[in-house]
């Protein structure tokens, strides 16, 4: 797992570890948009003139202040080169935003709570799950001011995603409810990626699969309902 440093921000770095030696981290949360910091940006100095170093500074400044050293980012913590990575990432990230100290919850696209609905962060596949693992998620708007946590607007992200109100409190696991139910929840999100709406929901079904792009939604979402069927027998996966 690597890991951004959050002491430096003038100076980028990313680090590795192993299993073994992962130290306390925060993990961030937000809608991927224009020209973000890649893995590559950090690795050849090459990132402030970048549209989403701003998002890391802000998403850094916030982990110092509560004495978090490191920080995971998904735009730039991924080698996405490496396919080996990559698949370990996508199989793995349900299981990191549930060991993460505390997650950043990033609304670009909000200046008020009032009108937390209208965010799209509430729109994208991947964000699902980064709602439901963490057991600490912190909302920030556009200006990285805090909002609050998912406690106190439990009730309002249950109206906006459907996801019930104990699964966001993580009171019950995602497990309580059926298939059909988990699959709903995706059913007014989008990913950039076809594949990746399958994907998404993999943490949810505690299932591992290769990931294979290009493979089509189809038979990919196939594939998912095999691997499901192998931990259960829930006949509302064909409903």
């Amino acid at each position: 797992m690597r890991l951004l440093d959050t002491k430096d921000t003038e100076n980028l770095r990313v680090q590795e570890f192993s299993q073994r030696n992962i130290p306390s981290f925060a993990i961030h949360s937000h809608r991927w948009e224009e020209d973000e910091v890649t893995f590559e940006d950090i690795k050849n100095g090459e990132f402030k003139q970048k549209k989403g170093f701003g998002k890391l500074e802000g998403c850094c400044k916030r982990a110092r202040e509560v004495k978090y050293d490191w920080i995971w980012v998904d735009t730039c913590c991924i080698d996405k080169s490496s396919s080996a990575e990559l698949n370990e990432a996508i199989n793995s990230i349900y299981c990191w935003y549930q060991e993460s100290a505390v997650c950043y919850e990033y609304l670009s696209d909000l200046e008020e709570i009032g009108s937390l609905g209208q965010s799209k962060w509430f729109t994208r596949g991947w964000t699902l799950q980064e709602l439901i693992a963490p057991r600490h998620l912190l909302l920030f708007d556009m200006h990285w001011r805090l909002l609050g946590t998912k406690i106190e607007y439990a009730a309002a992200i249950e109206r906006i995603t459907g996801v019930l109100r104990s699964i966001i409190l993580r009171q019950i696991y995602p497990g309580y409810c059926n298939a059909a139910q988990r699959i709903s929840w995706v059913s007014n999100r989008e990913t950039t990626r076809e594949e990746d709406m399958a994907y998404c929901l993999m943490g949810l079904f505690d299932v591992r699969m290769l990931p294979m792009y290009g493979e089509g939604s189809e038979n990919l979402f196939l594939r998912l309902q095999q691997e499901i069927l192998t931990r259960n027998s829930d006949q509302t996966l064909f409903l």
